[in-house]
Formats: C-alpha cells, sequence, structure tokens
C-alpha cells in the first residue's frame, strides 16, 4: 500500500517536473524567436526606408546608390543598439531604485551621456559618407527622408502661419528646424523623434510670439485650416 502510494507520488513529481520543464523551455525558445523576428523586421525596414530614399533620388551612377544604402542601413542599425543599450540601463534604473535620488538621476544622466557619446561620432561618419557621394542639397534630402520630412513640413506650415515674418525671422526660425533635424537624426522611432521636434516646435512658437505676434490666434486659424494634417497636431 504504501509502496503504490510512493510510487504515486514520485509519478506525479516527474510529470510535473517535465511539464514544467517543458513549458520554461517552450517560453525560452519563444522569447528568443519574438527577439529574432523583432530584429530582423528593423533590420528589413532600415533596408527599406534606406532603398525609398536613396532609390528615390534616381541617382545615375547606381554603385554609388548601393553604397549608400548600405551606409544609411548600417547608420541606423548601429544607431538602434546604441539607443538599445541605453533604454536597458534605464530600465534596469528603474527597477534598483523605487525612489527618486541624486544617485539615480546621476546614473540616468550618465547612461544619456554614454549614449551620446557613442551615437554623435556615429551621426558625423555617416554624413561624412553622404558628403562624400553627394551635393549638399542631396544631403539635406536624405536627413529630411530620416526625419519623416518634418523640417520641410514645419517650414511650409510656420511660413503659411505667420506670412508677414522679417527675413531674419524666417532665417532664425530656419536654423532652429535645422537643429531640430539634426537631433532627430539621433532617434529611430516615431516617438523619439517626436520628441526632439516637440521641444523645437516649442522653442519657435515662444520665439514667434516674443516677436510681437499673436501666436496663438495664428495658430489656431492654421489649424482650422489645415485638418488634415495630422503631422502638425
Amino acid at each position: 500500500m504504501n509502496h503504490e502510494i510512493n510510487t504515486n507520488r514520485m509519478t506525479r513529481t516527474i510529470l510535473l517536473t517535465s511539464l514544467f520543464s517543458l513549458f520554461f523551455l517552450t517560453h525560452i525558445f519563444s522569447a528568443e524567436d519574438i527577439q529574432v523576428e523583432n530584429k530582423q523586421e528593423k533590420e528589413n525596414h532600415h533596408h527599406q526606408l534606406a532603398t525609398k530614399i536613396i532609390g528615390g533620388m534616381r541617382l545615375s551612377d547606381t554603385d554609388k546608390s548601393a553604397r549608400l544604402i548600405v551606409a544609411t542601413v548600417n547608420y541606423l542599425d548601429t544607431l538602434e543598439k546604441i539607443l538599445k543599450v541605453r533604454a536597458t540601463k534605464l530600465q534596469h534604473l528603474d527597477r534598483a531604485y523605487t525612489a527618486e535620488s541624486a544617485e539615480k538621476t546621476a546614473l540616468i544622466v550618465d547612461a544619456y551621456e554614454v549614449a551620446r557619446d557613442a551615437f554623435l561620432p556615429l551621426k558625423k561618419k555617416y554624413v561624412s559618407q553622404l558628403a562624400d557621394g553627394l551635393v549638399p542639397y542631396q544631403v539635406d534630402r536624405v536627413k529630411d527622408g530620416l526625419t519623416r520630412d518634418a523640417f520641410p513640413n514645419f517650414e511650409a506650415m510656420y511660413f503659411e502661419m505667420v506670412p508677414t515674418l522679417k527675413p531674419a525671422e524666417r532665417a532664425h526660425i530656419l536654423c532652429l528646424l535645422v537643429e531640430g533635424r539634426e537631433n532627430a537624426m539621433t532617434a529611430t522611432d516615431d516617438e523619439g523623434q517626436k520628441q526632439w521636434w516637440d521641444k523645437y516646435r516649442g522653442i519657435i512658437n515662444n520665439f514667434i510670439a516674443s516677436q510681437g505676434y499673436d501666436f496663438g490666434k495664428l495658430s489656431k486659424a492654421w489649424d482650422q485650416a489645415n485638418p488634415d494634417k495630422e503631422w502638425a497636431h
């Protein structure tokens, strides 16, 4: 009797252990499969974006076009890795520190500085590669493509919104848009780029208001006249 009970217990234990092991291994492999799929999707997306931007320029030199596509994909892939490392560090800090502290703030700043020190030289090298094969206007168009054409869209928006801007005021807004585009190039996703553009739009909005224009009234009128331009809202 006792022997049968012990045997049944052992059988149940072995069965549960096997089921747990099977679940654990399946979970691990599924997570790894998802990571591989996500990586492949991002790499494919980067190649599609690079081909769309460079290919759309219809360069006569096909070898040059191919080199620039490769350079663009390499830039985006490497930038993605740098930003992912930063995001992982920030997640670890959130878990390690349940409350805000000077130490946590310092570590967050350090994570951003390490990432910046990695992607700024990367961006400089990439822009240099573009400049070796393209004229300045073409380089700008590649930058626009990488930043969802926000620069030309916002340029048109502000100059339509405030048509009486003086030449110096227009020049200042263009400088801010150029700076915004340079920073937006260091983000690979829509949310990251939006954060940069929201920052520079705020600066530009305040600048226009400081020059004596009723920016609230002008922006409201423009929004009402352009309800279909979702990127502006």
